[in-house]
């Protein structure tokens, strides 16, 4: 990914993860509790050009209420991103245009109480 068409112009892109929950040890957290996720760190080999992250929680799996975060903008000095959001389950949805090589990004959260 991060190409140019055929006019020199950076391609927009739009990549999204699945539904991601905590797991504290062999339990899957978000099945009973919620967490607070509290930061993310992107990962990239190389950045340029325009780029966003946005954060999707929700209270359940298959909930048509979707509680959204961002979006954060972001370069290649960006270290991490106080994204504060409370779920059982969450998807990071990246965009932009440019070049860029991406690694695998880092969420951290806490436990949050129950129902």
């Amino acid at each position: 990914i991060g190409t140019v068409d055929e006019n020199g112009d950076p391609i927009p892109y739009r990549l999204g993860s699945g539904d991601v929950s905590l797991r504290i040890g062999p339990v899957i957290a978000g099945a009973e509790n919620y967490t607070r996720l509290r930061s993310v760190v992107p990962d990239y080999e190389r950045l340029s050009g325009d780029h966003t992250l946005t954060i999707e929680a929700r209270r359940r799996p298959m909930d048509s209420h979707v509680m959204t975060k961002g979006p954060y903008t972001f370069d290649s000095t960006t270290g991490k991103f106080s994204a504060k959001a409370r779920g059982r389950s969450f998807r990071l949805l990246f965009e932009g245009s440019g070049d860029f090589r991406m690694g695998q990004s880092i969420a951290y959260g806490r436990p949050d109480g129950g129902r």
